[in-house]
């Protein structure tokens, strides 16, 4: 019987670790035969099969069956999954069909400019075994328009949000005149505006726990995101669905009004040509936040509907291949 094969590797906890044992559960509770391969680095730099047959803690909650390569045969009959960015993984694959999903097109750029991976564009797109998973329509341009892949070998999985930030009651009579954001992301872009804002409370989503960070936007009223925006991330949607004002540039998935669907007065091409723009924008939230509050209805709409948008595609599109 035919199964799939999620490659993830061992002891990683990140948004993108997480979705792949999403897609695991989502299969499994949907009669399709699915397991969590966990990888490793070994001190060669190749990948490996880590040995590790329990699943992480972190992920314990969802329905996942971890791969033992020690007693679950392997054969050419089954599907794998990989991300784009565990690309040295294709030849353990080489005989399998394959999906590689596309969660960060900025990922696997820097991953190939660094030689982390050596896997060009030119290594996979015209393989009969291989397809994609894209995850945001930055993606899916970047593999029709600038790698050229057949798009008939092109399939929707995007991604979604724990229920917990959409099911929380947002008062926003309660929001507070307050600005998060994540200095990880873009922060060089950010500084100059707040520099010139010592008078605005600037909250960094820095050493919190997941409820701290779903306090924290559920009792503020902006949050900004100036980063590269590799994917559609989750952030701004936590934010949206958290009852915030999500304010982003253009980069990547941002400049797609399919990935974050919010109007364009809230997105900034030029961000220092912006700036006093920017700063306006932010005190009418502030004055003004029923009226703002109200542009985002379609946005949080929208990723409410997005779990039950991924069962449907994960299903639809793997039982076509088994």
């Amino acid at each position: 019987m035919k199964k799939v094969i999620i490659v993830a590797p061992t002891g990683l906890v990140t948004g993108g670790a997480e979705l792949l044992h999403q897609l695991c559960n989502c299969l499994n509770d949907n009669y399709i035969e699915a397991y969590i391969g966990y990888t490793v680095d070994d001190s060669h730099g190749s990948i490996c099969w880590s040995g590790n047959t329990k699943v992480i803690n972190a992920y314990s909650d969802y329905n996942i069956k971890i791969l033992d390569p020690a007693m679950d045969a392997i054969t050419k009959e089954d599907i794998f999954v990989i991300s784009e960015t565990a690309l040295e993984l294709l030849p353990v694959a080489s005989n399998n069909l394959t999906f590689i999903w596309w969660l960060s097109v900025d990922n696997y750029l820097k991953c190939i400019h660094q030689d982390i991976i050596n896997y060009s564009p030119a290594s996979f797109k015209n393989k009969a075994n291989i397809f994609h998973l894209v995850q945001s329509w930055y993606a899916y341009k970047f593999l029709s328009e600038v790698v050229c892949v057949d798009e008939n070998k092109l399939f929707w999985l995007s991604d979604y949000i724990k229920e917990s930030f959409y099911e929380n009651k947002c008062d926003i009579s309660k929001k507070k005149d307050r600005i998060v954001y994540n200095p990880s992301k873009g922060f060089e872009n950010l500084r100059p505006i707040m520099e010139d804002t010592p008078y605005l409370n600037w909250i960094p989503i820095k050493n919190m726990t997941p409820d701290q960070v779903a306090e924290t936007l559920l009792g503020s009223k902006i949050y900004i995101d100036f980063g590269n925006h590799p994917g559609k991330d989750r952030i701004p949607r936590e934010a949206a669905a958290s009852g915030c004002c999500v304010i982003t540039n253009r980069m990547g998935a941002a400049a797609y009004y399919e990935d974050i669907p919010i109007p364009n007065e809230y997105k900034f091409g030029n961000i220092v040509e912006s700036k006093e723009t920017i700063i306006s924008l932010i005190q009418d939230i502030f004055s003004n936040f029923e009226k703002h509050y109200t542009n985002f209805d379609y946005y949080r709409q929208r990723i409410k509907q997005e779990k039950n948008e991924f069962i449907v595609d994960a299903t639809h599109t793997f039982k076509q291949f088994l």
